[in-house]
């Protein structure tokens, strides 16, 4: 471990193949990191997969690949024409009856939804039977083939008839505490709160742009949340700033919150930089026309690392040391400086609390104090939280659908728009799907 780059040791082994194999797939399905899986596993010993939506469809295309993949092979060793070499059936053999292994494990997991117990313990199975599950699943054994139905994998593992769901109400209600607990924990550090404390709110906004820029007479005309910057290149990325504001002046400020250094890289900030300028001129415009502009990174460590309260990064000819000049301004504010006798110190303090009562400046305890602390405001946040969950679903299957695919390509060898064919996946998923080739 390098001195100063992590702060947690580093545990590393060397699984045996089928071991890898095991781990691989359940890290998979369990829907977490591969990290988070295995730390987890060696604390708590048992996982229980919760029957989130994404969870299910995670397990349903994966199952869905098995099948369409198994089909194939059986129809060429039937054919006499199987094209796998030894080494590449072995490795998918291997991930393969991982797989298999994996979701029966957590159909048991499941048992307790349906008042049943768990099969006694009879770990050993799974080593001896290991070649009578493969023959199994390949169809090979008296010419019976598996047949996977997303509806009964669905009942299968989580599901009961409509009506006949259990506990539906009461996962809601543990749902619903789980997010009000996650909401007392947030700050204004954190830019699902920080996004809506400050979205229209011109107050707020010119506070803390006066603090910041050490002003007392900076006038905000315009405040927008979430306020997107898109690419003109057809491929190129685009962006989504936190808070978008507009003095009167014409200058344009970008501020954003971020809890992990790595979120406030340099190389971000200068591309920040470079979109708001490319919507400031419009065509037939001078150059000198163009307002300044300030791309601002509240952070909630200290990531230049001089112990600052404050850090400007501007343009400077090297040479003579004289600012360049060109109104393009980055600035980095310290989240975990500790003063409170001045006004950045009590800022800072302001961003890093997690209640109203604590916070110096009354333009923000407000904002936290309803969206934390009123009925109103934390149905806001649930919300808030909610379409994040949805969106984050939407994110984890099509990356789910597209290590698939790449799956496929690699074991048979195909293009992607043949794995795609072979998925039966919408025109609208192919879409998204070819855009990360």
């Amino acid at each position: 471990m390098m001195p100063g780059k992590h702060k947690d040791t580093t545990i590393a082994f060397r699984p045996s193949e089928w071991a890898r194999a095991v781990i691989e797939q359940r890290a998979a399905l369990s829907g977490m990191y591969k990290k988070d899986f295995i730390t987890r596993s060696c604390v708590y010993s048992n996982i229980v997969v919760v029957g989130k939506r994404e969870n299910v469809q995670r397990i349903v295309d994966a199952l869905q690949e098995m099948q369409i993949v198994m089909k194939e092979i059986a129809g060429q060793i039937q054919s006499g024409s199987f094209s796998l070499q030894d080494e590449s059936y072995q490795e998918l053999k291997r991930d393969y009856l991982a797989l298999a292994v994996t979701v029966a494990d957590i159909a048991e997991g499941a048992a307790y939804l349906f008042d049943k117990k768990s099969p006694a313990k009879r770990r050993n199975w799974k080593a001896e039977l290991e070649l009578e599950q493969y023959c199994y699943v390949l169809g090979l054994e008296g010419g019976r083939k598996m047949q996977l139905k997303k509806g009964k994998i669905h009942d299968m593992i989580f599901y009961e008839k409509e009506g006949e769901m259990m506990g539906a109400g009461n996962q809601a209600d543990l749902k619903r505490q789980e997010t009000l607990k996650a909401i007392e924990t947030l700050s204004l550090l954190d830019d699902d709160l920080m996004t809506l404390a400050f979205d229209r709110n011109i107050e707020a906004t010119e506070l803390l742009l006066n603090v910041i820029l050490q002003r007392d007479d900076l006038k905000v005309l315009e405040v927008a949340a979430q306020s997107e910057y898109k690419n003109p290149m057809s491929s190129g990325r685009s962006i989504i700033i936190d808070i978008y504001a507009e003095d009167r002046e014409g200058k344009v400020y970008d501020i954003e919150v971020q809890r992990a250094s790595a979120g406030a890289d340099g190389h971000r900030a200068r591309f920040h930089s470079s979109m708001i300028d490319m919507k400031m001129l419009k065509a037939g415009q001078e150059f000198k026309e163009i307002h300044d502009s300030y791309v601002i990174f509240i952070t909630a460590s200290d990531v230049i690392g001089a112990g600052c309260p404050l850090y400007h990064v501007d343009r400077v000819i090297k040479e003579t040391g004289v600012y360049f000049g060109d109104g393009s301004h980055i600035i980095y504010v310290n989240g975990s400086y500790k003063d409170d006798s001045n006004p950045i110190g009590k800022l800072v303090h302001d961003f890093r609390c997690m209640s109203s009562v604590d916070m110096f400046y009354p333009e923000l305890a407000k904002q936290v104090k309803y969206f934390k602390e009123t009925e109103g405001g934390r149905e806001i946040m649930c919300q808030v939280f909610e379409e994040l969950a949805e969106k984050r679903a939407e994110e984890t299957r099509i990356e789910t659908l597209f290590h698939s695919i790449k799956n496929l390509m690699k074991s048979m060898k195909w293009t992607a728009e043949q794995a795609m064919v072979a998925m039966d996946i919408s025109e609208n998923d192919q879409i998204l799907l070819k855009s990360k080739f």
